[in-house]
């Protein structure tokens, strides 16, 4: 299992047309096989900060959906709408027996 935190900063004239955004995104990536979650959040002290949270079954799976032509269209929106680069971070679980 892969764990992604993805922490998007946009510029505040794009909010609506980017949460929208990221809202399709996140109905298109449950959908995807080897999804195991895909969660779109909004700051609550910085409504200019969406994060996403998804956990996928291998790390192949999440390198074919960032090549989707989905996710491509999106990342094109999001580098025009961006205040910052994105901070994406890949976790790999600690087996604890």
């Amino acid at each position: 299992m892969i764990t992604v935190i993805a922490k998007f900063h946009i510029k505040p004239e794009h909010l609506d047309d980017l949460y929208h955004e990221f809202v399709e995104l996140t109905r298109y990536s449950r959908s995807v096989a080897g999804c195991h979650r895909y969660d779109f959040y909004q700051e609550a002290n910085a409504p200019e900060t969406f994060v996403l949270i998804e956990e996928w079954e291998s790390e192949q799976i999440v390198y074919q959906h960032v090549e989707s032509d989905v996710v491509q269209k999106v990342r094109e929106k999001i580098t025009l709408a961006s205040a910052a680069e994105p901070e994406v971070t890949i976790l790999n679980p600690v087996v604890i027996a």
